[in-house]
């Protein structure tokens, strides 16, 4: 529940969320949609404020990149650093403890840090008014201190730089026609109609972009997500999200479920000295609904003392789980009144739940009936239902992790078409160190250790950059996803060029030529590539077809590519150091020491690649985990139903099983009988759990592009831990009764 609220409570904490939306882009060709994101151009927020009354405030933030900081002689680094419209403060309710909200982002080269930061950089010093340089490039002045942001925020950040200093750097795009890189969040007056505002918006963007983009066959459309709506709806990997919260909820539900069948069972095994207490309470006096009031009563008390118990266990864990999911969760969370109105929804459910049919039962049964010990409660039929479906659950959870682990190991293991271990990935964060580039790739070459070196502006792991291209002969552009990098990106990747080849250090003629993947090539239809061009800014023509390689997690297919040698502004942002295993360390210390000798102005900062790869399953592998847990508590639950049902069966079979022992019958065939039975109960368990487990996580191995075919084997290794698990039980409870003295069993009453 904690897990699941906290994923729920995402910007919540605004207090206009109710009002608050992002705006999201769709980019179409034709009726087909070529890409979706929130991610635009700068213009669109200032826009809808101008033409639509209904737009209250907009604010701009650009999606959050590491920058080098100079403050004070001291070099350091700060990983997320946003640059933000002066409105920040006013539409979200992030806290400015230090400065004027309206004011603090809104001068050019103001910077706003965080708490964390701020006391990390400048101490106990007050930094208002400090001035720091910031990649090498631009100097700026504190203008305040925000506590951090919440981490339930969709919005996350360690510095603010004032959205107004963009336009006074040259060679960026912010009008409609590029930029494609700033999140806009507007905030709506009160009772606002939501589907006659958007139904506005093309007649907007007809304005702006799209009638100038006609001709190409493209166009744009927006929408407006609102902002509690992002994390499980909106936001790359919501679909995931949402699964994990279903099935964590799931799994909660079914284990609830399977323990009120224990407790069904349990009650029921007392069947004869309860049936006796409700014949002379009712020869007494006693009604039928006093009597069903008691027996809930008695349910009642049993699960408010087991949620007081689990809220004591809760406390003590909940650190170590929250760390485990990545989430803050604490029991705090449950003392809220929405929350426990909600826990004691679960108690009364719960108590009703398990304790409703052996109330009714025992309460139905006439005092004749009960004071000479009959009346039958639970049919056996009944409880072997209760029992099958019990191990059913178990069985399905316990398929479901195995497929979950054969698919985490599956694209962990998998070909990925380039070298992705002992590859050191170092940011080139600044001016300086971008400069230098080549300076530090020729003093890193020369480390014992180093394999080789190259720079580029991305790597691959999470995916590219996306552009519009347009082919030879094609008057309408292809969005395509493109890296830049130098003559030594596929040597140090070892990647595969299939047709041409690659390109060529010094040669001026290659300065403007690409290299694209096969998916591209196969997209574009020719039978020869080489010489044929893509333009954008000028034509560029194709010398070669490099093998496909995943650039991206297998959650995607992979798709068009184009790799050229000119970045942006000339500098690349990234240099992958490829290592030999010798001496890890070694290296990693000594390229350490070439950096701060070339570039002492710029923070060291590096992370392997293998590890930054890993990274993007860690929510499959947590998923994993949870599957492990659950699927393990519910086989321990289902076994103790199960010898409470074998405990019953075995008590009324006592004078069966000594006259079966009187008339010759051995120890192991009693076993053999007593077993025979709940066999049958765990084929029909399997019966039900293979084709329902076998249906949810087809629908999970969907999510990814490349997948593992579902296993068989997952579903018969389930079944067969779960019958070692029950019949080892059932043996146990028959042996006990089969190694009875025959005389005691027969006088027993």
């Amino acid at each position: 529940f904690l897990f699941i609220q906290y994923e729920r409570s995402y910007d919540g904490f605004h207090r206009h969320s109710d009002r608050l939306y992002r705006i999201g882009i769709t980019h179409r060709k034709g009726m087909a949609v070529t890409g979706e994101g929130a991610e635009f151009t700068p213009p669109i927020g200032p826009a809808m404020k101008e033409e639509f009354a209904e737009v209250e405030e907009y604010v701009r933030v650009s999606t959050p990149r590491p920058v080098s900081l100079d403050a004070v002689g001291k070099q350091t680094g700060i990983g997320k650093a946003v640059f933000a419209d002066s409105t920040f403060f006013t539409v979200f309710d992030f806290v400015l403890t230090h400065g004027d909200p309206r004011q603090a982002l809104a001068a050019p080269f103001s910077l706003v840090l965080t708490e964390t930061e701020a006391a990390r950089i400048f101490g106990e010093e007050n930094p208002l008014g400090k001035t720091v340089t910031i990649d090498n490039s631009g100097v700026y002045t504190v203008t305040g201190v925000a506590k951090d942001p919440p981490a339930n925020s969709d919005v996350q950040f360690e510095a603010l730089l004032s959205f107004s200093t963009l336009y006074r750097i040259p060679g960026l795009y912010l009008d409609w026609n590029g930029g494609n890189q700033y999140i806009t969040y507007v905030l709506l007056g009160e009772h606002i109609d939501l589907p006659r505002l958007e139904a506005k918006f093309p007649a907007l963007l007809w304005k702006h972009i799209n009638k100038e983009l006609s001709g190409l066959g493209v166009s744009i459309e927006a929408r407006l997500h609102p902002i509690a709506d992002l994390r499980l709806y909106h936001n790359p990997g919501s679909g995931a999200l949402r699964t994990n919260l279903v099935v964590a909820g799931a799994v909660a539900l079914l284990i609830l479920f399977i323990a009120c069948v224990n407790f069904v069972n349990l009650t029921t095994s007392q069947a004869l000295p309860r049936a006796r207490e409700v014949g002379i309470r009712k020869v007494l006096g006693a009604s039928r609904g006093g009597i069903i009031a008691q027996f809930l009563a008695e349910s009642l008390v049993v699960s408010a003392v087991a949620a007081l118990l689990a809220l004591f266990f809760v406390d003590l864990v909940v650190g170590e789980v929250g760390s485990f999911m990545g989430q803050p969760l604490t029991v705090s969370s449950l003392l809220s009144p929405a929350s426990l109105a909600i826990a004691v929804g679960v108690i009364l459910t719960v108590a009703i739940a398990g304790g409703i049919y052996p109330a009714m039962a025992l309460s139905s049964i006439s005092p004749a009936e009960s004071l000479k010990g009959g009346g039958v409660l639970l049919r056996s039929a009944a409880r072997n239902v209760l029992v099958t479906l019990q191990f059913a659950v178990a069985i399905g959870l316990g398929s479901a992790t195995l497929v979950v682990a054969e698919q985490l190991h599956f694209v962990k293991s998998k070909e990925l078409g380039f070298h992705k271990d002992q590859v050191l990935v170092l940011p080139l964060l600044g001016d300086e160190s971008q400069r230098k580039c080549d300076v530090l790739k020729s003093a890193f070459a020369t480390i014992p250790g180093v394999e080789g070196v190259t720079a580029s502006s991305e790597v691959p792991h999470n995916g590219f950059t996306s552009n519009g291209y347009f082919p030879e002969g094609s008057t309408s552009p292809m969005m395509i996803h493109v890296v830049d990098v130098d003559d030594d990106f596929f040597k140090v990747y070892g990647l595969e060029i299939v047709r041409g080849r690659g390109f060529v250090r010094n040669l001026p003629a290659d300065g403007n030529a690409i290299l694209i993947n096969e998916t591209l090539f196969r997209a574009l239809g020719w039978e020869e590539p080489l010489q044929k061009f893509m333009r954008r800014g000028g034509d560029h023509p194709i010398i070669g077809v490099v093998k496909d390689f995943h650039f991206a997690a297998l959650h995607d297919r992979i798709e068009p590519l184009i790799m050229t040698r000119k970045p942006w502004a000339d500098r690349f942002s990234v240099l992958s150091v490829r290592m030999n295993t010798a001496d890890v360390r070694g290296t990693v210390a000594a390229v350490r020491e070439a950096w701060i000798r070339i570039v002492p102005l710029n923070a060291f900062s590096y992370y392997f690649l293998d590890e930054a790869y890993d990274q993007v399953y860690r929510r499959e592998e947590r998923f994993q985990t949870m599957l492990y847990w659950g699927s393990g508590l519910a086989m321990v639950i289902a076994t103790i139903g199960l010898l409470s049902l074998v405990a019953l069966s075995v008590r009324q079979r006592t004078k069966e099983i000594g006259i079966r022992k009187v008339l010759g019958s051995s120890s192991g065939g009693i076993v053999v009988l007593m077993a025979k039975d709940y066999t049958k109960l765990l084929g029909g368990a399997n019966l039900i759990a293979w084709p329902a487990a076998g249906y949810f996580i087809e629908r999970w191995l969907e999510r990814f592009a490349y997948h593992i075919t579902l296993p068989w084997w997952t579903f018969l290794a389930a079944g067969g831990v779960a019958a070692l698990i029950a019949l080892t039980a059932v043996s146990l409870q028959s042996l006990r009764a089969a190694l009875a003295n025959p005389v005691k069993s027969l006088r027993y009453e």
